[in-house]
């Protein structure tokens, strides 16, 4: 147990060093362990995994390759009928693959026979492409549960938010399908978290409810709304922005990062992505494990890098703080205090 925990800690401090990594920690016997344990597809379905499968990644998750955590995610993070249905989908997936060489023929006989009209070839062929994926399908035990929802574009983040209120505790995967539109389907639905990203990161949402710092770019939204600063550009990624206890904005906010975490685990579940351009140290104080104040100081500049004080944005004050504290907090070096 101290071994690990000193692991750890050497961990945290290379990392937050800003040091590359390159899977140095990772370790192949442990990696191999959980690989083996994650084989059993009744253990994981029942619940009856070894405890260390899931208390040494949670701790210790630099111990293991990303593959090995996906699949740990995969077969214990949803419950056991999304974890037989992935185990499944992914065996289905690999018989495929074995009959690929079958498929492609039986596909290319059958545009041959199309091209020259040959009604008889072209009921063969298509007979011995049905008849691959009849084996195929024949490894699937069942599909899971599907709920489809209808949303509207003109309104699409009120609309998630009331969607996800209301599915958040189901265990069925979500479709979205738009009203006014014929599409439906998983590219549908990835469109859906696509759309609901674009409207999080809009200017005018986050002077509604203050969700991230700002990029400085403020004042060219206000002299042109729909010009090209309409959504958040933050080079970095997207920084939570600080509020005092008493803001007006508080409870907007706390409700907005409540649907964020909704969709995010939502998506997650069901295999989507949600591509929300998030700061890798925002990242970081989520997983845990890290003080927020030595984070802060790699987001540093030099002083005199620093705008005077009359034309600063809230990130140049997280990095004038961030000199201070990697100047232990003095204002020596040219720092200009507050």
């Amino acid at each position: 147990g101290r071994a690990l925990e000193l692991l750890s800690v050497l961990y945290r401090r290379v990392e937050t060093a800003g040091q590359e990594q390159g899977g140095r920690w990772e370790s192949a016997v442990l990696t191999r362990r959980l690989s083996c344990q994650l084989q059993d597809t009744v253990a994981f379905a029942s619940v009856s995994l070894p405890p260390w499968c899931l208390s040494l990644p949670r701790r210790h998750p630099f111990l293991f390759t990303l593959e090995a955590r996906r699949k740990l995610l995969d077969c214990t993070g949803f419950g056991s009928s999304h974890a037989v249905y992935r185990v499944q989908e992914s065996r289905v997936a690999a018989h495929r693959a074995k009959l690929g060489d079958s498929i492609r023929a039986a596909q290319q006989r059958l545009a041959v026979a199309r091209e020259h009209q040959d009604y008889d070839g072209i009921a063969r062929a298509e007979y011995d492409v049905d008849e691959i994926e009849r084996r195929v399908y024949s490894r699937r035990i069942g599909a899971i549960a599907s709920d489809l929802a209808r949303v509207s574009r003109e309104h699409i983040l009120e609309n998630a938010q009331r969607l996800l209120e209301y599915h958040q505790g189901s265990k069925h995967v979500l479709e979205v399908q738009f009203h006014g539109e014929d599409g439906f389907g998983s590219g549908v639905t990835q469109n859906f978290y696509e759309t609901v990203s674009g409207c999080l990161q809009k200017r005018a949402l986050n002077h509604e409810a203050p969700l991230w710092i700002s990029d400085g770019h403020d004042a060219e939204h206000a002299a042109d709304p729909d010009g090209q600063y309409a959504f958040l550009t933050n080079a970095e990624g997207l920084f939570p922005q600080p509020l005092p206890p008493g803001s007006p904005h508080l409870a907007r906010v706390c409700e907005l990062y409540r649907f964020m975490g909704r969709l995010m685990g939502k998506a997650c579940r069901d295999k989507f992505t949600v591509p929300l351009p998030l700061h890798p140290h925002f990242f970081a104080v989520l997983k845990g494990g890290f003080v927020p104040s030595d984070l802060v100081k790699t987001l540093g500049r030099p002083a005199a890098a620093i705008p005077p004080s009359e034309d600063w944005t809230t990130l140049d004050l997280l990095r004038a703080y961030a000199a201070a504290a990697e100047g232990g907090g003095g204002g020596g070096g040219g720092f200009r205090p507050f």
